[in-house]
C-alpha cells in the first residue's frame, strides 16, 4: 500500500487594510511539523522569528506587526518571510510601508 504524498505548506502573505505596517502570514500542514517562519531584511538579517516548534495538521495564520524580536518597529522596506516545514522553504517578499 502506497503512501499518500503529501502537499507541501504554501506560505501566503496578506497585507491587512486596517492596520498600516501589518501582514498577515498565512500557511497550511497536511501533517504536524517541525516548523519555522521568520522574518528577514533585505539584507538577509533575521528581524524576528514569528514560529519555531512544532505545529500540528491544520491552517495557521500569523500577524507581523512590523516588530523585531525587541518589539522595535522597524523601518519601512522590504522584507522576506521564510517558512521552514516538513523539508519545504518557501519565502515570500513584503514590503513594509509605515
Amino acid at each position: 500500500m502506497r503512501e499518500p504524498k503529501c502537499i507541501p505548506p504554501q506560505l501566503i502573505s496578506i497585507p491587512r487594510e486596517d492596520a498600516v505596517g501589518t501582514r498577515q502570514l498565512g500557511f497550511d500542514l497536511a501533517q504536524a511539523e517541525k516548523v519555522s517562519l521568520r522574518v528577514y531584511d533585505a539584507r538577509g538579517r533575521r528581524v524576528r522569528t514569528l514560529i519555531s516548534g512544532r505545529k500540528e495538521a491544520g491552517a495557521y495564520t500569523v500577524t507581523w506587526t512590523g516588530d523585531d524580536d525587541r518589539g522595535r518597529s522597524v523601518a519601512s522596506g522590504v522584507y522576506y518571510a521564510r517558512l521552514v516545514a516538513g523539508g519545504v522553504r518557501q519565502e515570500k517578499t513584503m514590503t513594509l510601508v509605515r
